[in-house]
């Protein structure tokens, strides 16, 4: 079976994961009783999967899949898959993501972070509009 037959079972997997803010492990600790610790608040791009690190790579494998097989056979509606990465991935968020990770420079790291990397570089290789997410 070829990989590409894979593309759209992975997508609504990835879909179903990024959107889904519940169970979540936050691996946050509460300063105060008025911190709010929704994962959608704390993080608002990657806040679902489980945890951080498996939304940023979630996301990055629905924004490789988009780039390899969108629009084809394998995976010919890409409408929702693109809504929610424009919904999550907005100059808003990821500023947020980042500041959060400038406060807590020890947070995910190193797995997560490679993962922000291997996110921020598969963007840049979609290119066009959606690349520049």
């Amino acid at each position: 079976m070829p990989l590409a037959s894979h593309a759209a079972p992975f997508a609504r997997l990835a879909l179903a994961n990024i959107t889904r803010e519940y169970p979540n492990f936050p691996a946050h600790l509460v300063a105060s009783p008025d911190e709010d610790t929704r994962p959608s608040t704390l993080h608002p791009a990657f806040y679902g999967a489980y945890d951080w690190h498996s939304a940023v790579h979630m996301h990055w494998l629905l924004v490789r899949l988009l780039r390899r097989h969108g629009g084809t056979p394998a995976l010919p509606g890409t409408a929702p898959f693109t809504a929610v990465l424009d919904r999550h991935l907005t100059t808003e968020h990821i500023t947020a993501e980042a500041a959060y990770l400038l406060d807590r420079p020890s947070f995910e790291r190193p797995y997560g972070w490679a993962w922000l990397l291997a996110l921020a570089a598969e963007c840049r290789a979609h290119g066009g509009e959606a690349g520049a997410r």
